[in-house]
């Protein structure tokens, strides 16, 4: 018996392997936070708004490229140590983070 093309995507699908669960954490950006680039595979930076998307060619490919990904400085503050952008108020910290405005465009 022929089978339908759609049963068939259908049992691709539900053979395609196991899916992350509604309550499963695929990343504890607070436990994994760190004064290092690239540790457990974290990397903290912002894009500048411009989209220009002018990259190398290579994936990731579209409006933001990874040539457009900016790399933040970490540094000390009066209330601790964080990632902060080249303009004021952009930052990260273990606790959160904040947005900040670069040349007129959001970073």
């Amino acid at each position: 018996m022929k089978l339908p093309a759609t049963l068939m995507i259908a049992c691709v699908v539900l053979y395609a392997g196991p899916t992350a669960r509604a309550e499963e954490a695929l990343a504890q950006s607070k436990d994994e936070f760190s004064g290092t680039q690239g540790q457990n595979n974290w990397y903290y930076g912002y894009y500048d708004g411009s989209g220009d998307g002018k990259g190398d060619g290579n994936v990731p490919l579209g409006r933001y490229t990874h040539n457009d990904f900016k790399p933040m400085q970490y540094k000390a503050t009066q209330w601790g140590y964080e990632w902060a952008g080249p303009v004021q108020y952009l930052n990260v910290t273990a606790g959160g983070m904040h947005p900040g405005v670069l040349a007129g465009r959001p970073a």
